[in-house]
């Protein structure tokens, strides 16, 4: 698919694969590859950098590694080839990265919604972001127009909401629910520690050696 750039501002470099960090170079690569999945607004992406600072590992958002390799931002993908052709850059991009260690990877709202993309993500430790509907809605609402398929108004976001999040729950290996009180916690803190939480149950899941 050829894609002019688009004007929307990036938020990470173009010139290098965009959320990428350099933690896991510099200390030695991790056997421990971690998956965030949620849904949109569900913090995926502010968690991500903070997880991989604390495990000394890579972090990567798939909606930016989908811009990087298209050329295109996210909501001329779904332009040029609607949600169909989003969802087969997706798992284009999530297969690129199969078998790479060391990594935090903050996924999309509905990678889950492609069953091919299963077994990928069961490669790496799943964590589910689970926020009630409420909460959720408060937070889109927060930042409208910041996701292509959040114009599609509060109920059908919450009609896919519900669909996926059972899919959410299939495939994790641990679930952090989100109550109000946690998320009227000053942000950094709750960061930290649901990182903590995180990375420790992962390297338990890997074992010893991890």
């Amino acid at each position: 698919m050829r894609c002019w750039r688009s004007s929307v501002r990036r938020r990470w470099p173009i010139s290098r694969p965009p959320g990428v960090s350099t933690a896991a170079s510099r200390r030695g690569a991790s056997a421990v590859r971690i998956h965030l999945l949620g849904f949109m607004a569900a913090g995926k992406t502010r968690l991500g950098p903070v997880l991989a600072s604390q495990g000394g590992l890579d972090f990567l958002d798939l909606d930016a590694e989908i811009e990087r390799r298209t050329g295109c931002s996210l909501p001329a993908l779904f332009a040029a080839g609607g949600e169909a052709g989003f969802r087969r850059e997706e798992q284009a991009a999530l297969a690129a990265l199969a078998g790479r260690a060391g990594l935090v990877l903050a996924t999309g709202g509905g990678v889950v919604e492609t069953p091919a993309n299963h077994p990928l993500l069961r490669a790496g430790f799943c964590v589910y972001l689970a926020w009630d509907w409420p909460l959720l809605a408060a937070r889109l609402a927060a930042r409208p127009g910041a996701r292509p398929l959040a114009a599609a108004g509060e109920a059908a976001l919450q009609v896919r909401w519900a669909r996926r999040e059972p899919l959410y729950r299939a495939l994790a290996d641990l679930v952090l629910p989100l109550a109000a009180a946690e998320d009227a916690e000053p942000r950094a803190r709750l960061r930290e520690g649901l990182a903590r939480r995180i990375l420790a149950a992962a390297r338990a899941a890997e074992g010893p050696c991890a």
